[in-house]
């Protein structure tokens, strides 16, 4: 949560999807997720984006990695993998090979 008023009328709000607001930084902004993180509207920390997506925009959502595409937890949070030489997969937001 956090304020940009002053006073005893001042109204806290959630922080908006992809953006978070630490407990030791100034209460009256939010910050933008790292790319390859984000967080739900009101998060006081950000996550990894979970396997079968990625993130490569500060601030951003994750998204499902494409068809032809693959991401496991192990994986830079911020590409999705090619399936190898012989392999396919033609869902969005695979785990897997």
């Amino acid at each position: 949560m956090y304020s940009n008023e002053v006073g005893l009328t001042a109204v806290c709000v959630g922080c908006e999807s992809g953006k978070y607001r630490q407990s030791k930084t100034i209460s009256t902004i939010c910050v933008d997720c790292p790319a390859g993180w984000s967080s739900l509207e009101g998060s006081t920390k950000c996550q990894a984006c979970e396997a079968g997506k990625y993130g490569n925009v500060v601030g951003e959502d994750c998204k499902n990695c494409d068809v032809g595409h693959y991401r496991t937890t192990a994986n830079d949070v911020k590409a999705c993998l090619t399936c190898p030489s012989g392999y396919s997969q033609n869902i969005k937001g695979q785990t897997s090979w």
